[in-house]
């Protein structure tokens, strides 16, 4: 009877150790698989958003006016109007670039047109005003203008500041200091008297005149 009893002891301690053991690897091979899937989700997902690639679009823009190409072109995005200026071969010899922002970026079906300076000269006499972003003129539409073609915008050689005088195409630092110096002495009465100013020709005169007034 004795013995009887110590074998079922027996039995029921190695039953015991038996599941103890088995619940310890069962519960083992969970935690490692679970961890093992944890770590491949958290690694695939910077693997599908590197692979994910954008492909923009090219951007197409008509140039029109003093250029030495006109026509249609595409452009990569970010890129501004000078570059569809070169694309275009350059300005011709005529074109007037005063009101055209040539670092404004451009936008798909824009349109440019490059001005020459009988144009601009015509604008001017006719009282014919172009607005900004975008400009207007009469059946004339502009993306790259810049501002309105009136008098307001030329600048005063009587009474510009060294800063402003600086903005005249074709006048540097001497030659700005020439013109205040000169008037110091002596008013500007129209715009040709700026040939008085030492430094300033009539080949000068001729390329600034349209953007100065008395």
């Amino acid at each position: 009877m004795i013995l009887k009893l110590i074998k079922n002891k027996i039995v029921i301690t190695i039953t015991l150790v038996v599941v103890c053991i088995i619940s310890f690897i069962s519960i083992y091979l969970y935690n490692n698989n679970g961890e093992s899937m944890e770590s491949i989700a958290l690694n695939e997902e910077p693997l599908k958003q590197n692979n994910i690639t954008e492909v923009e679009e090219p951007l197409t823009v008509e140039i029109k006016g003093a250029v030495i190409n006109p026509g249609v072109y595409k452009l990569k995005s970010g890129s501004r109007v000078i570059d569809v200026v070169n694309l275009a071969g350059g300005f011709n010899e005529w074109a007037n670039t005063r009101y055209i922002n040539l670092s404004k970026k451009v936008t798909d079906e824009m349109s440019i047109i490059i001005y020459t300076n009988e144009e601009v000269t015509s604008f001017k006499q006719n009282n014919l005003i172009v607005i900004e972003e975008p400009c207007e003129c009469p059946e004339i539409k502009n993306d790259a203008c810049l501002k309105d073609i009136t008098d307001n915008n030329l600048i005063s050689i009587n009474d510009s500041s060294m800063e402003d005088l600086l903005k005249i195409p074709g006048i540097g630092e001497s030659k700005a200091k020439a013109i205040i110096e000169y008037r110091k002495e002596n008013k500007f009465n129209k715009i040709e008297d700026i040939l008085n100013v030492s430094g300033i020709g009539q080949k000068l005169f001729d390329a600034i005149k349209e953007y100065i007034k008395v």
